[in-house]
């Protein structure tokens, strides 16, 4: 793993065109890790199905899907674009990138997740108020 770590946070090795050759465990701890975004999306969609009687909750398990599926594809296809060494595409520098945009959209669900209780007694104040107006 300490080869891997190296090679994603050289900046020798980040930005090349054509990354050097990385050891299979690496690959195979990509795959793991961006199976595990795509099954996060599953799990979170899932629950958002079971969650449809509330709204607000069901729409933030939404978002950690779309975040899962989306992270999970596009590392896929960038580990895949990694093992054939395709030109640009390969380069180590997306992988943090990746990381960087979940990590941003997982705090950005969690912070709705956050909303959601006063969201909820705002909406019961208000129906609260109209069951007393003509």
């Amino acid at each position: 793993m300490e080869i891997l770590f190296i090679q994603f946070t050289s900046f020798d090795t980040a930005f090349r065109l054509r990354p050097p050759f990385l050891p299979d465990s690496a690959y195979i701890f990509l795959i793991v890790l961006f199976v595990g975004f795509i099954t996060l999306g599953i799990i979170s969609q899932v629950i958002a199905s079971k969650k449809k009687d509330d709204r607000l909750v069901s729409q933030g398990w939404k978002r950690i899907n779309r975040m899962g599926w989306t992270i999970g594809l596009l590392g896929l296809l960038h580990t895949f674009f990694m093992f054939e060494r395709a030109t640009v595409v390969s380069m180590p520098a997306i992988f943090p990138g990746l990381l960087l945009i979940a990590l941003i959209w997982l705090v950005s669900a969690l912070k709705y997740f956050r909303t959601v209780p006063g969201a909820k007694a705002a909406r019961q104040a208000v129906l609260a108020k109209k069951k007393y107006m003509p």
